[in-house]
């Protein structure tokens, strides 16, 4: 995997301790993680300015009042840089920051817990007929498009993350359903460790049907990204082809759509639900569920 770059820029003071901790954490983690991690660096120099902070480093802002002042503003949508100032943030983004505070923080040696502001409810999952139900009816759509999105959720519903997905090329499954060079970023402090995963029969299923399309959709063999555009587009003038790679954001964009599509079929399994309990996030690994999922997926 390549190395994620993060834009370094100079603080007020000059050279900034903060962007150099960014720099090593970002090692080996994903384009997603970077942006991460050099969204909240501004919104933390942002806050300093705003606060009118005399802090001879801006290190000082990852732990103790300070972190807590940071990420009370953020909460409050203070720190936006353009539109929505007076929305508050998601709990969502809440936790991304801590992790990244929580990273930084260990990368430049500070000791103490990451202060929280508000309470965060644990990750709920998809129930599991409904995952199941939802999958099958993926499966059974024959289309390009439906062939890649049933792809992304049963490979999802493995235990892969969004951006693992998106950065999978076409020779990462091997013919035995193992996912090779997988690299997973840890959410606290912690180096990235290479996982590999072996896929249930579900998933390699879903995988092999994609792959046999994509061969007729890629017409360069330097595309070797798994995940791929399947019509024409166009962005700022520019006409992008079929068979290009396509990105963690359009995943999700175009799974969000089938799970709507389901949701207003009124099917039985679907009721109560919305289109956001059956993102790709909230269909990953459940421990009491995949193996029960991989079989009825078989047998249907």
């Amino acid at each position: 995997m390549a190395t994620a770059t993060v834009r370094r820029v100079e603080c007020r003071d000059g050279g900034c301790g903060l962007w150099a901790a960014a720099s090593t954490a970002t090692q080996r983690a994903g384009a997603g993680r970077a942006r991460q991690v050099t969204w909240v660096v501004g919104e933390i120099h942002r806050a300093r300015a705003l606060g009118g902070d005399d802090a001879p480093e801006c290190v000082a802002w990852l732990g103790g009042e300070r972190a807590r002042t940071y990420l009370t503003m953020a909460a409050a949508g203070t720190l936006r840089s353009r539109g929505g100032h007076a929305r508050p943030s998601t709990e969502a983004s809440m936790r991304v920051r801590s992790s990244v505070l929580r990273e930084l923080g260990a990368i430049v040696g500070l000791d103490g817990p990451v202060p929280g502001v508000g309470t965060a409810p644990e990750r709920g999952w998809t129930e599991g007929a409904s995952r199941r139900a939802f999958l099958t009816w993926l499966r059974h759509d024959t289309s390009e498009a439906g062939t890649r999105t049933w792809a992304a959720a049963a490979l999802a519903s493995a235990g892969l993350w969004v951006g693992e997905i998106a950065s999978l090329s076409d020779r990462s499954v091997s013919a035995d359903g193992v996912v090779a060079e997988l690299w997973r970023n840890p959410p606290g402090p912690g180096a990235p460790y290479l996982l590999p995963l072996a896929l249930p029969g579900h998933a390699l299923e879903a995988v092999r049907a994609w792959l046999a399309v994509r061969e007729q959709v890629v017409v360069s063999d330097r595309v070797r990204a798994m995940f791929v555009t399947l019509r024409p587009g166009t962005r700022n003038g520019s006409v992008y082809a079929r068979g290009l790679p396509l990105s963690a954001r359009s995943l999700n964009r175009t799974h969000a759509a089938a799970a709507q599509t389901w949701v207003r079929t009124g099917a039985s399994a679907a009721q109560g639900l919305r289109a956001s309990d059956l993102s790709l996030g909230r269909l990953a690994f459940s421990p009491e569920a995949t193996e029960e999922g991989g079989r009825d997926l078989r047998s249907s």
